[in-house]
């Protein structure tokens, strides 16, 4: 079945006009000019998306991160807004925009780069895109393979194409996960702006998934197309069982990539569902912030949430696998990373944290020591109504007080995984969330205060 649009054509030309205004204008008259769009009827979503479009034209996507994050991000600000008031939905759009213009600063620092005009059509068919698609990234022959995923964009609906692009997203660990990332953002970007964008979407995403050269970031990817091939046809019927999402977080401490995959494939073949393996991956991913609180540690969980979300898009079972297997052989890429960059690891392990009771007098989002904080949460999120109204507090605290792209990503990340995870672990995730993100002890971000300023403007 055909990709239906996710927006009109007509909103899809608005996005496009908004974005070159967005891209043009300069970063001082840059909030003026947003909420003058805003005053004529823009929404927050179209802001967002006007900021991904821009990005899309105007920053290279190599190496992916860094200054990629204003196309990155731009999902995990919408998510965030989902629930909030009418004015918050304007405060993430407001912080993309500054984002983009430090981004098109720095892009114009490293020579200015923008997206080259649609390559001339090529391929005559789907399946020749198709195939010179697939054989050009391999090569990393970047001006051969814009033409062939320009070509596929026009021959595929966006479901078929990103089946193809799922694999190549989930191969490569270098840049820290970060291709995953991109993968799964754009897609989700997509609904934002529409299929009527797809194509120089996709052309910047297979630009900064180009393979470069053979190293240990993707072996466990040879490993992992060996062992799907080995799995039994019925793999994803097993059971749930919460101890075996245990049993995985402890066998990944001490884990190769390669001990890792093999420890997948043992509980796969024991018949565990792979919604229990899942949660394993996130109380893992979830410990190895706890382990090192920081900005390195949260790409553990939002690379996770990468390859979930893809694991929830995809119609291919193998495919499935993969991104499984992938998922598991980066979890002590991920740990080794942190050890070589940022040193020993001396938080606690997840599963042994002990719930504090906390009395009307305690508020966690004041609680100076993280390490209370942390038991604090796992007391104080048990059922989901407490759930709900730590993650909405939390939610509004980066909106206010985030002032750098992680916060919106990793918080966007662990609160999707936490609705999804087993009541038995679902705490644990939000546990490890306030080492990092925002408390009520943090001074408002910059750009929110004006912000705030831009809007009460437009209010009189």
């Amino acid at each position: 079945m055909a990709f239906a649009p996710s927006v009109s054509s007509a909103q899809a030309d608005r996005f496009a006009a908004l974005a070159e205004l967005l891209r043009t204008t300069p970063r001082d008259k840059v909030f003026e000019v947003a909420m003058q769009q805003v005053a004529a009827g823009a929404s927050h979503r179209d802001l967002l998306g006007g900021v991904f479009l821009a990005g899309i034209h105007d920053i290279e996507p190599r190496p992916v991160g860094f200054k990629l994050h204003t196309v990155m991000m731009i999902p995990s600000a919408l998510e965030l807004t989902r629930e909030s008031s009418l004015e918050d939905r304007f405060l993430p759009a407001l912080f993309n925009l500054d984002y983009l213009k430090g981004a098109q600063e720095s892009d114009r620092e490293g020579g200015d780069w923008v997206l080259p005009l649609r390559p001339p059509r090529r391929f005559a068919s789907a399946g020749a895109a198709r195939s010179a698609l697939l054989a050009v990234v391999e090569e990393g022959d970047a001006a051969t393979a814009d033409v062939a995923v320009a070509d596929a964009a026009g021959f595929l609906d966006m479901q078929e194409l990103f089946e193809l692009l799922w694999p190549l997203g989930a191969r490569d660990y270098l840049n820290i996960g970060h291709r995953m990332i991109f993968t799964s953002q754009v897609y989700r970007a997509l609904q934002i702006v529409g299929w009527q964008h797809g194509e120089p979407a996709v052309r910047s995403l297979v630009y900064g998934l180009l393979k470069r050269k053979t190293g240990k970031t993707m072996v466990p990817y040879a490993r992992s197309l060996a062992m799907v091939r080995e799995l039994s046809p019925q793999w994803e019927a097993g059971k749930l069982d919460a101890d075996a999402s245990q049993e995985l977080l402890r066998r990944l401490r001490p884990a190769t990539p390669e001990a890792a995959q093999a420890a997948m494939m043992d509980l796969l073949g024991r018949g565990i569902a792979p919604d229990s393996l899942w949660d394993g991956l996130r109380l893992a991913a979830s410990e190895l912030l706890l382990k090192s609180p920081g900005l390195l540690a949260v790409h553990a969980m939002t690379t996770l949430n990468a390859f979930h979300f893809a694991s929830t898009i995809t119609r291919v079972k193998a495919t499935r696998a993969l991104l499984l297997l992938q998922a598991v052989a980066w979890m002590p890429m991920f740990r080794d990373e942190l050890k070589r960059r940022v040193g020993a690891a001396d938080g606690p392990e997840i599963d042994s944290l002990v719930p504090e009771t906390v009395s009307p007098q305690d508020d966690l989002f004041t609680e100076p020591s993280p390490e209370r904080r942390t038991r604090m949460i796992l007391g104080a999120t048990s059922s989901a109504g407490d759930a709900a109204a730590f993650v909405e507090r939390a939610r509004a605290l980066v909106l206010r007080k985030g002032d750098e792209a992680h916060y919106y990503k990793y918080s966007a990340a662990a609160f999707e995984e936490h609705r999804v995870t087993d009541s038995r672990w679902a705490p644990h995730v939000l546990a490890a969330t306030l080492v990092y993100l925002p408390t009520e002890r943090d001074r408002d971000a910059s750009v929110y205060r004006r912000a705030r300023t831009a809007l009460k403007r437009l209010e009189t």
